[in-house]
Parts: C-alpha cells; sequence; structure tokens
C-alpha cells in the first residue's frame, strides 16, 4: 500500500533522511523561532496546586530535586489539563517533551500525545523480562534519547513489568553517567 492509493501526500525524500528535522517537528510542531520568542502567546492559568507542580518540574530540571514526579487526584481534577499546561511551558522553552499515556483515549488528552506502547514500541505479549528493541539510531530511539521530560499521564494503570521496561529502555537510551538514574534522569 501507498500514500497515494489513499489519496495522501508523499512524505518529501529530505524528512526521511533527516531525522533531527523530523524530531524537532515530533517536539515542537510548526513553531519557528518567531514563536518562541514572542511574548503574545495566551497565559496559562494554574491554581495553587498546579504551580506547586510546575514548580517542582522546574527544580527537576534544574537538577536541584528528584527527577520523578508523581501527580495524583481525583478524576475532574485538572490533572490532564495540568500535564498540557507543562507540555506547553516546557516546549515553549525548547525543551524537549514526550507526552504519553496508557490509553489511547487518555493520549489523545494530551497535546503531542501517544500510547506508551507507541512510544516505547511495545509488543502486545509483554512479561515482566520483556525489554522492547529500539534502535538508537532509529526515530523512536533518537526521540526517546533526545527527551528530557517524559509524561505518563494515567501512569497508575501502567502493569508494573509495562512501568520497569519503560525504565530500562530509558537507561538504554541515556548517557552513561545516567544509566544508574531511575529513567535515564528523564
Amino acid at each position: 500500500m501507498t500514500n497515494q492509493q489513499f489519496n495522501l501526500d508523499s512524505p518529501s525524500p529530505g524528512m526521511r533522511l533527516d531525522v533531527d528535522t523530523a524530531l524537532d517537528n515530533f517536539f515542537f510542531g510548526d513553531k519557528d523561532e518567531d514563536d518562541f520568542a514572542s511574548g503574545n502567546k495566551p497565559t496559562i492559568k494554574l491554581n495553587d496546586d498546579q504551580e506547586n507542580v510546575w514548580t517542582t518540574v522546574q527544580n527537576a530540571i534544574n537538577g536541584t530535586s528528584s527527577n520523578t514526579i508523581f501527580v495524583t487526584g481525583d478524576g475532574g481534577t485538572g490533572k490532564t489539563y495540568l500535564f498540557n499546561a507543562i507540555i506547553s511551558r516546557l516546549r515553549d522553552m525548547r525543551i524537549r517533551v514526550i507526552a504519553s499515556a496508557y490509553t489511547g483515549c487518555a493520549a489523545t488528552l494530551l497535546t503531542g500525545g501517544a500510547t506508551v506502547h507507541s512510544v516505547f514500541r511495545f509488543g502486545i505479549n509483554i512479561d515482566e523480562n520483556y525489554t522492547p528493541s529500539v534502535s538508537m539510531q532509529s526515530f523512536h530511539g533518537k526521540r526517546i534519547s533526545d527527551s528530557q521530560v517524559i509524561i505518563i499521564d494515567e501512569v497508575s494503570m501502567l502493569p508494573k513489568h509495562m512501568l520497569e521496561a519503560i525504565d530500562r529502555v530509558c537507561k538504554q537510551m541515556c548517557p552513561q553517567n545516567m544509566n544508574h538514574i531511575p529513567f535515564g534522569g528523564k
């Protein structure tokens, strides 16, 4: 099957060869440098608890606190809204963020979201010793390697062995001096 059979444009030959451009498009979409420099963006309003989480994220990025943050709250309290605000603010700061969720429904609510199966290349049958095979040179490998922050919405739904496999993949994709830190410091 080809794109033309579905009335879709073919990817440009340069796009297939230029992984860095593909990664920038993945992380930052259609934004150009002027979008990052302009102050014309609407302000994202967060409540006090959400601002505290944002401060914790900033501290983790700056290396002044733990890099693993667990956000809890009842349904409808604004966790996904908070994650989208964090994603927007980090991308405005040119920080590469992977937004993911266990279910497709939850992933569609995140800006640039994808399922953890897609992000980390999980197959269907996953046991406790499974580690996805992700090449460091592939788009998916470079995306994980280049990301500075990984958000997993509804992480409590993940089976323990899947979270452990995500940890192993992140450690494989990180610099050697970070592979002793949970999730490779992401």
